[in-house]
């Protein structure tokens, strides 16, 4: 498993191999890490509190990357379907956290893999589901203009779940 976070101190972006390691041993082996003083790649040293300088524990425990996301998001659309959309209407409030700028950041990070796996799924009959949604989502992208800076998201947004930079711990 491979684990990519980034320092909240200087916003370097790290990877950590945790090779064949489960999500619960990953999670030990980072509370040891924690112990031992550790240089940080942008220049710093940091004497103990890494795992929550990188916040490693949330990296951990989100370690899907994309393409295992899109290929069991067939999962994810079922339980929706039978879980979620049923009751759609007996809800007091229904609210849409989505911002316009929740896009064009995605695309600047996404959209390469998009293409990769549009290519990918082509002629793989076990994956037209996944070739499906990453065809849906690569036209989706392919129309937005990509962002690259990311300084002006706050760290309390909902969006720094899924690219880093959270100020909340799990």
């Amino acid at each position: 498993m491979v684990v990519k976070t980034k320092c909240s101190k200087c916003g370097v972006t790290i990877n950590l191999d945790f090779g064949t390691l489960t999500r619960e041993e990953a999670a030990e082996v980072a509370k040891r890490m924690d112990e031992t003083p550790r240089e940080c790649p942008g220049g710093h040293v940091e004497l103990c509190g890494f795992r929550r300088l990188w916040n490693m524990d949330d990296a951990i425990h989100r370690a899907y990357d994309p393409q295992q996301t899109l290929e069991h998001w067939h999962y994810v659309r079922s339980s929706e379907l039978r879980n979620i959309i049923p009751y759609i209407n007996t809800t007091d409030y229904i609210v849409n956290s989505g911002l316009p700028y929740e896009l064009p950041i995605m695309r600047a990070r996404l959209f390469a893999r998009f293409e990769k796996w549009v290519e990918l799924y082509q002629d793989d009959p076990l994956h037209t589901d996944a070739l499906m949604r990453a065809e849906r989502v690569h036209r989706l992208l392919s129309a937005i203009t990509p962002v690259e800076d990311d300084s002006a998201i706050p760290p309390d947004s909902l969006l720094r779940e899924f690219i880093g930079g959270s100020c909340y711990e799990y």
